[in-house]
Formats: C-alpha cells, structure tokens, sequence
C-alpha cells in the first residue's frame, strides 16, 4: 500500500490538515472563550510532532525511490504556493492583532497564543487544500 507515491501524498495532507485544523480550533476557542489556553497547550504541537513521525515513518517504510516520486517538482510548487500564501495570511495577523490591542478589544496574552497557532494553521491549512484539490 505505501508503495504508491499517492498514498503518501494522501498521508502527508490529511496529517498536515489535521494538525492545521487543531491550530485553527484552538485559536478560535480562545478568541471565542477570551481565554488564552482553552484547552491544553501542548496538544497543538503534540500533533505537529505526531504529523512529522507520521510522514517519516510513512516515507521510511515507503523506500526512498517512492519517497521521491511523492515529492515531486509538483508537489515542491504546491508546497511554494501554500507557503507564499501562509506568509502573506500571517503576515497580515499581526497588524490585525496590534489593532485590536491598541483598541482594547484583545489582550496581549490572548492574542500571542491566537496569533501563533494561527500562523501555523496559515501553511498548514493551504497545503492540504492545494493537496485535496490536485487528486
């Protein structure tokens, strides 16, 4: 079954869309709670952690010429394009966020934990859609 570059293609999105959705869950449960760590901090990088086994682990028993064809040139310009559109999403986070602090709408302890799993949700998020969207 991981003999396919497809099937790691697969693995490698729905990991990464995962670990995007908890980044985005958990930035909107505070932003909607008020408070900084609506749920435990450590389970949004306990599933980035989790992705990147996962992908290796995945890669490793896949052999390194499979490995290879599931990272492509096409893959290299989807990865590109979800990173150039994470960066302006993130990018554009923290005026937003410098905004809504010097109006007193958001505190700065609740914005740095929104502010960050926000970034990361910003690349990950993208990626498994362009992944989703190609197969």
């Amino acid at each position: 079954m991981l003999q396919q570059p497809d099937t790691l293609s697969r693995i490698r999105s729905v990991t990464m869309g995962a670990t995007g959705a908890v980044c985005l869950l958990y930035a909107g449960m505070a932003a909607v709670t008020g408070q900084p760590s609506p749920m435990p901090a450590w389970i949004p990088g306990l599933f980035g952690i989790a992705t990147a086994i996962v992908i290796t682990l995945s890669c490793l028993a896949a052999g390194r010429t499979t490995a290879r064809r599931a990272h492509d040139e096409f893959y290299r310009a989807q990865d590109h394009l979800a990173q150039r559109i994470g960066y302006w999403c993130a990018l554009a986070l923290y005026p937003l966020a410098g905004l809504l602090m010097a109006q007193d709408i958001m505190s700065l302890q609740l914005a740095m934990p929104i502010m960050g799993t926000l970034t990361g949700a910003a690349y990950l998020i993208p990626h498994a859609i362009l992944t989703w969207r190609t197969e």
